[in-house]
């Protein structure tokens, strides 16, 4: 089922304003994507329910060749290093394996192990985030000007990766 594959999970709440931008990227991937790749590409919009979803592909016998996760990030740092709509890499080996995922705890992300898991299992893991200002308390769809223009440019960096990868 999985064999041979590249998943694209796109994690996010579309009714939580920018925290929307991984569904976002899912339906922006799946509109322009031309499929040019000796690789099946499954793009899925995962919403908050990510844990459960990876939890199946670790269970599941038969494993992706890489899955590629792209979600938001809230940093209140004043420093200036972070502006909203950048987007970076997280890289699975510096987490803590024993307080799993400190990022976006409103996800309910699972332990790095899983990923790490996985990871050792021969799939390839990626992790991208977009830095947003917040998650709004109130229902609020559509995403701010900063975080709908990281959409191409996060589209461009997962289509390198997937040449990459084949």
């Amino acid at each position: 089922m999985w064999t041979n594959t590249i998943l694209i999970l796109g994690v996010g709440n579309i009714l939580k304003g920018d925290d929307g931008f991984g569904p976002a990227f899912i339906e922006y991937f799946q509109g322009k994507y031309n499929g040019a790749s000796n690789t099946q590409i499954e793009a899925i919009d995962v919403g908050t329910g990510l844990t459960p979803f990876l939890l199946d592909i670790y269970m599941f016998p038969e494993k992706p060749s890489a899955i590629i996760i792209i979600d938001t990030f809230v940093s209140k740092k004043k420093n200036g290093l972070q502006k909203v709509g950048e987007i970076f890499e997280l890289d699975i080996s510096s987490w803590d394996r024993k307080s799993g995922f400190s990022f976006l705890e409103s996800h309910k992300l699972p332990p790095s192990d899983i990923l790490a898991e996985l990871k050792h299992n021969g799939v390839i893991v990626r992790i991208f985030v977009c830095k947003i200002h917040d998650i709004p308390e109130e229902l609020r769809m559509g995403l701010s000007d900063p975080i709908t223009k990281a959409i191409p440019r996060i589209y461009n960096q997962i289509e390198m990766i997937i040449n990459d990868i084949n």
